[in-house]
């Protein structure tokens, strides 16, 4: 009997908090006062990219030589596009769509609606080099800015102007065991860009820092970008040596703040410094990686004819490694593409 009433108890309690409760349930209560104001977002980004200002650059190309250019010194480029290209004038289009940069030329499918300027060049240091003209496209969106570089090479038997890719300049050769030599040219594009203000670069463009030898700004403070893609020091890393120009004083022509990106294999005199880990005797051919080279053995009694990279790549980085640039050679022709953040915040590099 106790234990039954002890149930019916503890159900009846049971029922009469449950009504208790539900019966203490009514309707939801006034809205209460607004919380303070939170703080203020990050502001939003512009989705629509800004156009690229308008400003002056200068190309210079040469073929298999280091003091032969053909370039234009002061060429146009613009974001109008409803101006046309011209001789003088690249307009750079707006791209939704990036190119591939691999040294192909995917025509529009690739490349939309950018058209393409037919740049005029003509000799402006050494020996004229026949290339009369250079096919350059600009296309930019948010962040990056993508060109198109195209030329033919000209045969000129007089000056030694060779139709060739040349991608084993400065490449050793031993003409016996322990005689070495360096062989083989270089095709170089250079592209000059104004930083700061550079005296005379509004009447000459490039030319006010290029004398047809030297590189150099005129006065302390006046800075210059430089491109430099080589068919031997980029045909192998997919960079360019990306360089900033100043005043003598200061230095004149120097690599980008950053790892390099090659070395010249010839820090002693009339042999290589360097060497490929094992090599046999017979050598080895381009490229020579960082990672894979060591000291030069000039005890070893090399082949005649064997052959060693006048380069060592390496892997830039910060500065130097802001340019993505792949060529490709075909029929006589070079097409070279690059990519660049259009603002990477350094100082020695222009904004776009």
């Amino acid at each position: 009997m106790t234990v039954g009433k002890s149930v019916f108890r503890w159900l009846g309690l049971t029922l009469l908090v449950t009504v208790l409760v539900l019966g203490c349930q009514g309707k939801d209560g006034p809205m209460g006062p607004p919380g303070f104001q939170g703080d203020q977002g990050d502001p939003g980004q512009n989705r629509v990219p800004i156009p690229i200002a308008d400003q002056t650059f200068g190309i210079l190309i040469n073929n298999s030589t280091a003091n032969d250019y053909q370039g234009a010194l002061a060429v146009e480029l613009t974001s109008d596009e409803t101006a046309s290209p011209s001789g003088s004038r690249v307009v750079a289009y707006q791209m939704d769509t990036p190119p591939m940069v691999d040294g192909i030329d995917g025509g529009t499918a690739e490349w939309g609606n950018v058209q393409a300027a037919d740049i005029a060049l003509s000799s402006v240091a050494g020996n004229d080099v026949g290339i009369t003209s250079a096919s350059i496209r600009v296309g930019y969106n948010l962040t990056d800015v993508y060109m198109q570089i195209k030329w033919t090479e000209v045969e000129n038997s007089s000056f030694g102007f060779v139709v060739s890719a040349d991608t084993t300049g400065k490449q050793w050769i031993a003409s016996s065991a322990t005689s070495w030599a360096q062989s083989g040219g270089e095709d170089v594009l250079r592209l000059l860009w104004e930083i700061t203000p550079i005296t005379g670069w509004s009447s000459e463009g490039a030319g006010a820092v290029f004398d047809g030898s030297t590189f150099v700004t005129a006065a302390d403070g006046e800075i210059a970008d430089m491109w430099v893609w080589g068919s031997t020091i980029s045909y192998y890393g997919h960079h360019l040596q990306d360089r900033v120009v100043k005043d003598a004083a200061a230095g004149g022509a120097m690599d980008d703040v950053g790892g390099p990106y090659v070395w010249l294999n010839n820090r002693v005199s009339n042999r290589p410094h360097y060497m490929k880990t094992n090599s046999p005797l017979g050598g080895t051919r381009y490229p020579l990686r960082d990672f894979e080279y060591t000291t030069f053995n000039s005890s070893l009694k090399w082949r005649k004819n064997a052959t060693i990279p006048g380069y060592v790549y390496f892997e830039p980085s910060r500065s130097a490694a802001d340019i993505l640039a792949v060529g490709r050679f075909a029929n006589g022709t070079w097409t070279v593409e690059l990519q660049r953040r259009r603002n990477t915040g350094q100082p020695d590099d222009v904004l776009f």
